[in-house]
This record gives C-alpha cells, structure tokens and sequence, in this order.
C-alpha cells in the first residue's frame, strides 16, 4: 500500500486534507514516496502514520504562511538574486522542517520513504532511500530561483518535479500493489514558461 505524494507548490497545503480523508478511512500506507512539497508532507507520514500527524502538517502549512520562509521586500530578494542566482535563503526552511520532521535518518523512519530531487552534476534523478531526512526532502523542494541548490555530498540537487513530479511509476517499482495518489499540481493544464520564480515549481 503506497501513498504517491506530487509536487504542487503551495497547493501542496491540499494535500494534507487527502491524507486526513485517508486516516478517516482507516487507511494506511506500507510506503510513501513524495516529490518536492509532497517529500515535507510525505516525510511527516511516514514518521507518524497516524491521525495526529494531520495536526503537525496543518501547523506546519500555517507557520510557512506567517513565517520568514519566503519574507523579504523585492530590494531584498533583488540583492538575494544578484548576489546568489536565487530570491530565499533555504536556511529558514531548514529551521521550520528540522522543527516539524524527525532528525532520525530516512531508513530509520517507522514506514519505507523515498523522495526524489534532481542531481545538477549528473543531470539526473536521485533518490533518497537513506540519510539525514531533513536535508533530502531541502533538495527534494529547491525550486530553482527561488531556493538555492542543497549540497548533499559532493552533488548540488535541486526539485524533485523537475525530473518526476508524480511518482507512482517508483512506487510500482518499489513493489507497490495498491497506489493512493495525492495530486495537486497541473494535470488539465497545458505546460508553458513561468513568468514568475514560483511558477517553476507548479
């Protein structure tokens, strides 16, 4: 039993009423994989597959709102993009997940996760089946322009919707019978440029 998390951006907040509809049904998942802002929500349930995990998400998807996460004046996000390539400094995020998310290692998690990100040097999807959790799920959401690249290693990886913005053939893949997907990003839509940083990441 498999929860297949896509990425979204900010949609991804809708996610969360899926998997309180899930836990209402009595259902469980055996894995989870998520791609961007489905990793920080997938990464919760599979360190608490249960209903109060519901409760931390919902505080969470309410402090990324009032939080310093994506805060500053256009002259400040100006020098941030002159100066590093990318509007946000990635170290607020970092606080709020280390708060929200267990520093225990993703092998280590109670229920089998994965995330993926892309790898810049390698041109590659890579995912992440081990490590610190917290520092795979930052790769897994740089949205390019708007976070900067997550060094893990000697790569740099950035958003995991770059390379697989709905996983469910990993899930297959993973030996997954039965697939819930939580999808909130462009489906009907057609694809087009972004105009502005965050659309990168829808």
């Amino acid at each position: 039993m498999a929860f297949v998390l896509g990425g979204g951006g900010i949609l991804g907040a809708s996610e969360v009423g899926m998997l309180a509809a899930l836990f209402d049904a009595g259902i469980l998942p055996d894995l989870v994989v998520g791609t961007s802002v489905g990793a920080i929500n997938g990464a919760a349930v599979a360190a608490e597959p249960a209903p109060a995990t519901i409760d931390r998400l919902t505080d969470l998807w309410s402090q990324l709102g009032i939080s310093d996460v994506f805060a500053g004046g256009p002259a400040r996000r100006l020098a941030t993009v002159v100066q590093h390539g990318h509007l946000h400094s990635n170290a607020p995020l970092r606080a709020l997940l280390r708060t929200h998310l267990p520093a225990e290692p993703i092998e280590d998690l109670p229920v089998r996760f994965q995330c993926v990100a892309a790898s810049i040097e390698r041109a590659a999807a890579h995912w992440f089946d081990r490590g610190p959790l917290v520092e795979a799920v930052l790769a897994s959401c740089a949205v390019p322009a708007l976070l900067p690249p997550v060094r893990i290693g000697e790569e740099h990886f950035i958003d995991g919707g770059i390379v697989d913005s709905n996983p469910v053939g990993r899930a297959v893949e993973l030996g997954a019978h039965t697939v819930f997907v939580l999808h909130v990003g462009r489906i009907e839509r057609p694809l087009r440029p972004p105009r502005w940083p965050w659309e990168a990441g829808l």
